[in-house]
């Protein structure tokens, strides 16, 4: 008779972000709960989780 040895299950959570500045889809596992990343690993950016800021155009500022 042959027995495997049963190990426990255990289980890993991964959370997906997407850089709103260059379109970046990436999975992180998450070591701490509630903590978001610092920078986009694609393009580096700060400000990964933000809508960019349209500026007015020139025609839009004389109305």
């Amino acid at each position: 008779m042959i027995t495997r040895l049963l190990t426990p299950e255990v289980e890993v959570k991964v959370k997906k972000y997407k850089c709103s500045r260059c379109g970046h889809l990436w999975e992180r596992r998450a070591k701490k709960d509630n903590v978001l990343p610092l920078t986009c690993p694609n393009c580096k950016s700060p400000y990964w989780n933000r809508e960019r800021i349209k500026k007015a155009s020139k025609e839009d500022q004389k109305k």
